[in-house]
């Protein structure tokens, strides 16, 4: 029985390490595509692929109006909101919302700070094709009440490319 468990092991570790998803290249064939695993590596893979020019959908999960935690449409071109429309009701406190932090690079730097501030959690995982932070999980303090937010890009499409 002991001389299997080396061959189960090896099988279970291919597998695993086969994990990820799968993209079309440019000549049709399909290659892995594993997403970045750090901030770095999300921000370089988002500057190479040069979206100048977006739409996606943002969610948070906060202690804020109930209107900003609604799926969000947003247009950001060159890192700026353009426009943003709530897509379960309308947007009436404006003011309240942080636009520039739903957008990627907000989000890159929201994470940043984060990470500065040695936030008790922080869970982010990112697009495998162009590095955005798809889901990020953030307690900045575990004796702090409200402070915990959910971010959830979805529904992404890059308008123009550089």
């Amino acid at each position: 029985m002991m001389a299997f468990r080396p061959l189960v092991l090896a099988v279970t570790v291919a597998v695993l390490v086969g994990c990820g998803s799968s993209a079309p290249r440019a000549d049709g064939q399909v290659a892995d595509v594993k997403p970045p695993e750090n901030l770095d590596d999300a921000r370089q893979l988002w500057r190479q692929s040069g979206v100048a020019h977006y739409v996606v959908t943002a969610q948070q999960t906060c202690f804020c109006p109930r209107e900003l935690v609604q799926p969000i449409r947003l247009e950001v071109e060159n890192g700026r909101v353009v426009a943003m429309e709530g897509l379960n009701q309308p947007l009436n406190h404006l003011s309240q919302a942080d636009a520039r932090r739903m957008t990627v690079e907000g989000l890159f730097e929201f994470i940043q700070k984060a990470v500065d501030r040695q936030a008790h959690k922080l869970d982010v995982s990112y697009d495998s094709e162009f590095g955005f932070p798809t889901h990020i999980d953030y307690d900045g303090h575990p004796m702090m009440a409200d402070d915990e937010l959910q971010f959830r890009l979805s529904d992404f499409d890059p308008v123009t490319v550089r």
